[in-house]
């Protein structure tokens, strides 16, 4: 019996448990589009392309699953290239598949014809084109195995036209499935030398980053850290791997949002478990981190180890394994008694939450931003999840939404991707089921992707957008003002986003009143319906 191509690429995303494929169909996906839905996967057809990529990704932040998108080859791949860059700055899991014109005519001067490989490869793990039928089982399970390894990212997968129609005798292809890799755990001499310069610290503190997300176990990782005491900052894909109501958790180490997160400078002991020498911890230089603190860095790509200053300690594996194995002793060591500086931490981090919870009393109009989404915190469940968009409204929601849950406190990333929330919470919503999701964005960022509230109606994603409308770029407004006392090109007209939400036949509110908020919020997540 003779397979297709795409027949094989449908059978091979089905073996790796892919139900769920967002896309925006065009003719060099053709073929593979034609087989997916007979293979039990769902296609959600998107309004731009980036959008389909950034569903991809936030389905992956929340599940812990790879996420899986397609786009057509050309102008379609080049509009997926903000939805990688920003899954590639915040490590997340993704394959993407384009396809392209034939193999046989390639170099030709075709249509839509780009170098795909060249051009997704700085915004990706690894890029690469499928030239023979035969070697797609093996390409598209190397992808997800890739994905998921070491850091995370996404990896992007070109298989032309001719790739996808070409028949094959199916005794002659083997389904790739899944190999589950364990970690590999850490040496016990290593371990004994963390322990030992976490006993001699006075001050510590441990910044969890997005490649503990991978394998970590959150029962394992909540008895490491009461059994131990130590503090726990949390940031990007494992915000909520540890409760943010925790007495340990300490939340998102921005100094400016957070007063704890300044005391960081104070620590003599910093643990960065997974986390990356990057911009969020200060490039782990001073004045974010000591001149005098040890570093303790566990990390499964050896790159990131001692990038920008040298430390004490370096396990080059898996972060969640090291959890585990030290949760598995940690009761029986004796720690330090550091519920002192922990107490320090938290007075500092409940002025900040005071100085917030202050601000989003005030029923002054116009509204504060904090004042609409106390109203909607006050209506959401526990089990609710938020996601950021970039832009100042963005920023207030961030620094006030506590994180209870692992993938379900989101925003858009190192990338700063403005309008990315909004496919970005349609992916969580895919991922999470019945729990609700609220997107929190400005209407300058909600101008990049509103189409998709289309796209949620015709699939039934019942989406919260709460838009912050103030008629402006308002971060660089406010930069603008201060740096050169004006605003030059900033300003935007006061539409009426619930309106063309209504016409595209999402739940609509508006409200400008505070006390219309708690109503307004309460009917838009009653109606389970994608909502503005």
């Amino acid at each position: 019996m003779k397979i297709s191509g795409a027949e094989i690429i449908a059978r091979t995303l089905r073996a790796h448990d892919v139900d769920l494929l967002p896309t925006l169909v065009g003719d060099h996906i053709l073929p593979l589009c034609d087989r997916l839905p007979d293979h039990g996967i769902r296609i959600v057809d998107v309004r731009q392309d980036a959008a389909a990529v950034h569903m991809a990704d936030g389905y992956a932040r929340s599940s812990g699953r790879t996420g899986v998108c397609a786009t057509t080859g050309g102008p379609g791949l080049a509009n997926a290239i903000a939805g990688l860059g920003t899954a590639h700055l915040a490590e997340s899991p993704v394959v993407h598949l384009a396809g392209m014109q034939d193999l046989a005519t390639d170099g030709m001067g075709n249509p839509q014809e780009v170098d795909q490989v060249a051009l997704t490869s700085p915004v990706t793990k690894a890029s690469r084109i499928v030239r023979d039928v035969r070697r797609l089982p093996t390409a598209i399970a190397d992808a997800f195995r890739m994905s998921a390894s070491l850091r995370q990212g996404p990896i992007h997968l070109t298989i032309p036209l001719d790739v996808q129609s070409a028949t094959v005798d199916e005794k002659e292809v083997a389904i790739a499935r899944p190999v589950a890799l364990a970690p590999a755990p850490a040496a016990q001499a290593d371990l004994a030398k963390v322990v030992a310069i976490l006993k001699g610290a006075s001050r510590p503190v441990v910044i969890a980053g997005s490649a503990l997300r991978a394998h970590v176990q959150p029962k394992m990782l909540r008895r490491f850290f009461e059994a131990s005491g130590l503090p726990l900052f949390t940031t990007e894909l494992v915000r909520g791997v540890l409760d943010d109501g925790h007495p340990l958790s300490l939340g998102y180490p921005d100094p400016i949002l957070n007063d704890a997160g300044a005391m960081i400078s104070r620590a003599d002991v910093v643990v960065l478990l997974g986390k990356a020498q990057d911009y969020r911890v200060g490039y782990a230089r001073p004045p974010f981190v000591s001149g005098d603190a040890q570093i303790i860095q566990v990390d499964p790509d050896p790159a990131q180890i001692a990038r920008h200053r040298a430390v004490a300690c370096a396990i080059v594996v898996d972060p969640g394994a090291v959890v585990d194995q030290l949760a598995a002793v940690a009761e029986e060591i004796a720690w330090p008694d550091w519920s002192g500086w922990v107490g320090e931490l938290q007075s500092a981090r409940a002025g900040s939450r005071d100085r917030l919870d202050r601000l989003a009393v005030d029923d002054e109009t116009p509204l504060h931003p904090l004042r609409a989404l106390r109203a909607l915190r006050q209506i959401l469940p526990e089990d609710a999840a938020y996601v950021f968009d970039a832009g100042d409204f963005g920023l207030w929601g961030r620094a006030f939404f506590s994180a209870r849950r692992l993938g379900r406190w989101m925003r858009t990333g190192p990338m700063g991707q403005l309008g990315a929330a909004l496919p970005l919470a349609m992916g969580c919503q895919l991922a999470i089921g019945d729990a609700p999701v609220a997107c929190i964005i400005g209407d300058g960022g909600v101008g990049f992707h509103l189409m998709e509230l289309d796209t949620a109606v015709r699939h039934a994603i019942p989406v919260v957008v709460v838009v912050g409308n103030d008629a402006a770029w308002g971060v660089d407004r406010h930069f603008q003002i201060a740096y050169y006392g004006r605003a030059v090109a900033t300003d935007l007209r006061p539409l009426r986003y619930d309106r063309l939400a209504a016409e595209l036949g999402a739940y609509a509110e508006f409200a400008e009143r505070p006390e219309d908020l708690g109503a307004a919020f309460q009917r838009a997540v009653a109606s389970r319906r994608p909502a503005l």
